[in-house]
């Protein structure tokens, strides 16, 4: 017993496909644009919230430095108690050289780590993002963390002067993944 589809039957079998297609085709790029958005608008918010906190301590070129050390110590620990949050967990102060002159994990303070392409971005005066395991070679104390962003923010005394200075914060990615995640649901379920 032979069974006989209708046109129409034979015609909707292959358009559903398709529009299943479609809908999971659309749902992953609208995923995809929903992170992407969001990572941005953490980046931003990360840098214009570590600039407010630094230009109430940061008054010259030469407190990007470790000619005096203490001073140093004294300005930078300030800035890192206003930056310090749940999700921000770490920073650290970069000279225009590339050399740490600040960091709450005090082995690297000294350090030239110049050729971190983040930080020759920033120092050059753009805002740079990575996410990504820990594994640069400045990263030794953040090998405990899933996922984090770590945002270098150029410091300028005025907005058209160069940067004199950067400051990098490592930004935990787990409650920005999970709000991701729920919106993600969301999307999938309509």
């Amino acid at each position: 017993m032979k069974i006989r589809l209708s046109l129409t039957q034979k015609l909707l079998f292959p358009i559903l496909v398709a529009l299943i297609l479609i809908g999971f085709a659309i749902n992953y790029q609208a995923n995809l644009i929903l992170r992407r958005e969001a990572i941005a608008g953490a980046k931003h918010n990360i840098a214009d919230f570590v600039k407010i906190q630094a230009k109430q301590q940061v008054t010259m070129p030469a407190d990007f430095s470790l000619a005096d050390p203490q001073k140093t110590e004294q300005i930078f620990s300030k800035v890192l108690e206003g930056v310090k949050t749940p999700d921000i967990v770490r920073i650290k102060i970069w000279a225009k050289d590339g050399t740490i002159i600040f960091a709450d994990d005090k082995s690297i303070i000294g350090k030239n780590f110049k050729e971190n392409k983040d930080f020759q971005k920033s120092v050059k005066g753009e805002i740079a993002a990575d996410i990504k395991p820990p594994l640069k070679a400045e990263n030794v104390a953040e090998k405990g963390y899933k996922q984090l962003m770590e945002v270098y923010v150029p410091i300028n005394l005025r907005a058209d002067e160069r940067p004199i200075g950067v400051i990098e914060t490592y930004y935990k990615l787990d409650s920005l993944n999970e709000s991701v995640i729920r919106a993600q649901r969301e999307i999938s379920s309509i």
